[in-house]
């Protein structure tokens, strides 16, 4: 088998003969082991057998050994193939088959492998469900009504007593514990739909795990030092800010100050004008010149 992959290996790098039909390629392939036409089926099949593959298997590593398989089927198998021209839909069936296969043997041995880890005691089972859990448990919890939710989230993941989590929420202790109870009830059910089977003790135990995680020391060091940092930013920010409205606060005083000083020195201005007309007005000399 590893020959044959590195055969495929090498093919993909060479030239190829996409111009010949099927049947001359598997001829070719068959009576002189002509690797070159091994190749141009490979590429011209191979988008096929690739989607199949991918689509029948979520994983992409089991989807590239069935893609593998597929093609050392038609290696081993091609002089048996009677109608060659329909050479995409002979691929097209066997990677389906060979995809099944690989998905039903994975499974499989999963199973098997859940097996083995149930056998080797409670904690292995509980590891088990812990791994299956995590990936959904938020997932419910979120859908949960807030009633049911936040006594959980206390009680469970915070790890708060009845009464502490009751004084939270503003509600009496035996109202609290009823929906405590409720929400375990609801989000056991969700997770049973789930295909995850919880007892209600399990389930309080799988939480209250969570609910003991601690948080990395390094994570909460970066943490810690990205929020001084910002913080920093932040009152620097803050303080060119409020500079900036002083500054503009400022402008507007003093421009309101050169007006009203401009006004004032206009306003002195006209009256000296007035005054000084008044008082280089001729005075009459003789009271027949007013006649």
């Amino acid at each position: 088998m590893h020959s044959v992959l590195d055969s495929l290996r090498r093919l993909v790098r060479s030239g190829g003969q996409g111009d010949s039909p099927d049947s001359q390629l598997v001829d070719r392939f068959t009576t002189c082991r002509d690797e070159s036409a091994f190749e141009a089926l490979l590429q011209r099949h191979g988008p096929l057998v690739w989607g199949v593959c991918r689509r029948r298997l979520k994983d992409a590593h089991l989807a590239e050994d069935a893609f593998q398989a597929t093609f050392l089927v038609l290696a081993r198998e091609a002089h048996t193939i009677r109608n060659r021209q329909s050479l995409g839909s002979w691929l097209y069936a066997v990677a389906n088959r060979v995809a099944l296969r690989t998905r039903s043997v994975s499974i499989r041995l999963e199973q098997q492998h859940q097996q083995e880890t149930a056998m080797q005691g409670p904690d292995a089972v509980t590891e088990l469900i812990r791994r299956e859990l995590r990936p959904v448990l938020d997932e419910e919890l979120e859908r949960l009504p807030e009633k049911y939710r936040s006594p959980l989230i206390l009680c469970h993941l915070q790890g708060k007593t009845h009464e502490q989590a009751a004084r939270e929420l503003g509600c009496p202790s035996g109202t609290m514990s009823r929906r405590l109870d409720k929400g375990r009830e609801l989000l056991r059910k969700r997770l049973e739909v789930r295909g995850l089977t919880l007892g209600a003790a399990l389930l309080a135990t799988v939480l209250a795990d969570e609910a003991a995680a601690a948080v990395p020391d390094g994570l909460s060091a970066a943490t810690r030092q990205a929020a001084v940092k910002a913080n920093q930013v932040a009152a620097s920010t803050l303080v060119s800010t409020q500079e900036a409205a002083f500054a503009q606060r400022t402008f507007k005083v003093a421009a309101g100050v050169t007006l009203l000083g401009a006004a004032v020195v206009m306003g002195a201005a006209l009256v000296y004008r007035a005054a000084s007309a008044v008082a280089i007005e001729p005075a009459p000399k003789d009271a027949a010149l007013l006649r």
